[in-house]
């Protein structure tokens, strides 16, 4: 039941490794180091104790496990980051732009050769 369970959640970990993220080595080389420990364990199951081959899967297993658990926290931050810095420069771009329009003439804008300049300008785009 318990080599299922980590089968199963190496295969979730390998699927979303391709991603990207700041913790995908990190995560194939853990892969790797358990895959060799997995398999070091099923190959001397019969010389060493059960329990202190339990002990060891259950120890890799939360190595990954916690690995993964920093690798989406990781992601969610710099994705919160990124959304927050977008933000930012969005409310200043739309500050400059109405102390900029608060600025201007506003008789450049009632005068009708400006529309027919800005309509030419639409049509010809």
């Amino acid at each position: 039941m318990v080599p299922n369970v980590i089968l199963a959640f190496l295969q979730v970990v390998y699927n979303n490794t391709h991603s990207g993220g700041h913790f995908t080595p990190l995560l194939a080389i853990v892969m790797a180091f358990i895959g060799k420990h997995i398999l070091d364990l099923l190959s001397t199951s019969g010389t060493q104790d059960i329990s202190y081959a339990r002990n060891t899967l259950v120890l890799l297993f939360l190595g990954l496990a916690s690995i993964y658990i920093l690798r989406l926290v990781s992601c969610h931050a710099v994705q919160y980051s990124q959304s927050m810095q977008s933000e930012m420069l969005n409310g200043e771009i739309a500050i400059t732009m109405m102390e900029r329009a608060i600025s201007a003439d506003l008789e450049f804008f009632d005068n009708p050769e400006y529309y027919d300049i800005h309509r030419r300008r639409c049509v010809e785009l």
